[in-house]
């Protein structure tokens, strides 16, 4: 069989530059870089996949379809007390029966350097993926997957970073952050922000203060640029040794175009307590104002010997460019480099293992299958998340329930390119909720039990189109060797929708993993 690649050579570009970029970060300073433990592992997989519904079409339109995968990648990690480096890249090429070929790039990586002691420091971090275009239609869960409703989405960021502790009076910090995220045609923006954040010295006694100013601009091709500005102070009072009060005042001016035809800018204000009666638990809840209205939110977590438990609830005006830089397995992984904190005390080992067991269990992310769907627009979002990871001698249990409600703020006419005339008020407020469980049982020491199920709905209350969304999957692994694995999976899939485009699909794979 003749393996054809297309005219992919100058994402294949962007791409490395993005990888490498992470790399660089590290290798700034090379007493540094050398000093750092550095790990590099090849990897390579081979993969057969069948599908009934390749398309995700409706039943009438359904076609089925072979798919050959073969993926090479590259798994570098860097570890000393002066760079943390964590970074996985893979090239996907798939091989249809019945569709043309096609070739993905996959990228997951962060960095984080001291480049001067105390001093001067610097984070990156960069992301190549598959995504869901909308939350409403055909959702993709497995790259083989051949839809309308996807597109490949590249987010970098990097952000250089002063610190200096001035005893007395504060600890200062004075940060700038660049990032970029683009995804094909459809979306093209870069954020360039300066935060200066000042903490005060009390001694670790008695009252204490921080101040902050932050400024930023964003580009959207799409949109004339935005700039947002807000300054606030915070007093922190320990009232005990486990209980505290604070409160922040301040003042915050943006200038995206409201679609209700106010200024979004104003003084704002928050009260909360928090309470820490362990190291395993805490609890931070405050309630305020903005300009857009009555503001609340609450993070608490537990953990015990065997569980770990969170539950969160925010509000803030943001954008789906801004999510994908935050959106990703990352709380489910620390979530369970929490819970097996002590299990697992060397960081690199345990790294491995959450990593090990988020791909065995194919979850869907940290917010229940729920999509960042792609827009131009200013939103609010209100987001509620409940996490939970329990560990036995020979299973671990993975919970999250999520549920997000948006509300644009900023004209829809900016997403008449992603939506069409006829559809731009389907975005306009939505709420998804869902709920995602990952089991996966250890058989014997080289084989694995895995099962996952997914349920989640989308809405749109200005339109009352109501999308489900089911997946149930289960998957057996094996190590073969030491550095060679066998996986074999099957899935179900369910899309029902008050609009129409009902569809099911089903799938099974079977794959070789090799650590070169």
């Amino acid at each position: 069989m003749v393996i054809t690649i297309s005219p992919w050579q100058s994402y294949l570009q962007r791409s490395a530059a993005s990888a490498l970029s992470v790399i660089a970060v590290s290798l700034i300073l090379p007493h540094r870089a050398s000093a750092a433990d550095w790990t590099f592992v090849p990897t390579l997989r081979l993969r057969e996949s069948y599908s009934d519904n390749i398309e995700l079409a409706s039943p009438a339109l359904a076609t089925s379809d072979l798919v050959s995968e073969i993926t090479p990648g590259i798994n570098v990690t860097a570890n000393s007390s002066h760079l943390k480096l964590n970074m996985s890249y893979s090239l996907q090429q798939l091989i249809y029966q019945h569709e043309p070929d096609a070739l993905n790039h996959q990228l997951q990586g962060n960095a984080k350097a001291e480049l001067l002691d105390d001093w001067l420091f610097v984070d990156a971090s960069a992301s190549i993926s598959k995504q869901n275009v909308s939350a409403f239609g055909p959702q993709l869960i497995d790259n083989t997957q051949i839809t309308s409703n996807q597109n490949t989405v590249d987010a970098f960021q990097i952000s250089p970073y002063l610190t200096h502790f001035m005893r007395g009076f504060a600890t200062a910090e004075l940060r700038y952050t660049h990032d970029n995220v683009s995804s094909s045609n459809i979306l093209s923006t870069k954020t360039d922000e300066v935060r200066f954040k000042l903490v005060g010295d009390n001694g670790g006694q008695g009252w204490n203060w921080d101040a902050l100013y932050d400024s930023s601009k964003v580009d959207d091709s799409a949109t004339a640029p935005v700039t947002m500005k807000s300054e606030s102070f915070t007093l922190r009072d320990p009232l005990t040794g486990s209980v505290g009060l604070f409160g922040t005042i301040g003042y915050e001016n943006e200038d995206y175009q409201a679609s209700n035809g106010q200024a979004p800018k104003g003084q704002f204000w928050s009260l909360g307590a928090s309470w820490n009666p362990s190291v395993r638990t805490s609890v931070v809840a405050s309630a305020g104002k903005r300009y857009f209205g009555n503001t609340a939110s609450f993070d608490a977590s537990y953990r015990g010997h065997n569980t770990v438990w969170r539950v969160s609830y925010n509000e803030d005006i943001t954008t789906s460019y801004a999510q994908f830089l935050t959106l990703s397995p990352g709380d489910t992984s620390a979530l369970l480099n929490q819970l097996w904190l002590i299990s697992i005390p060397d960081p690199a080992a345990r790294q491995q293992a959450v990593n090990s067991f988020i791909g065995m269990a194919q979850l869907l992310g940290p917010n229940a299958g729920i999509t960042n769907y792609i827009s131009h627009e200013f939103f609010l979002q209100k987001q509620l998340n409940l996490s939970m990871a329990s560990s036995g001698p020979r299973s671990t249990l993975v919970l999250n329930l999520a549920r997000i409600d948006r509300t644009d703020l900023t004209s829809t006419n900016v997403d008449i390119p992603l939506l069409g005339t006829s559809q731009l008020a389907l975005q306009d407020h939505t709420r998804q909720s869902g709920i995602d469980a990952a089991w996966s049982w250890r058989l014997s020491s080289r084989s694995n039990l895995n099962l996952d199920a997914s349920d989640n709905r989308v809405s749109s209350l200005s339109t009352g189109r109501t999308d489900n969304n089911l997946m149930l999957s289960a998957g057996f692994s094996r190590q073969l060797r030491q550095n060679v694995s066998a996986t074999i999976d099957v899935h179900h899939v369910r899309h029902t929708s008050n609009d129409g485009g009902n569809y099911r699909e089903n799938g099974i794979s079977a794959a070789l993993n090799f650590r070169l």
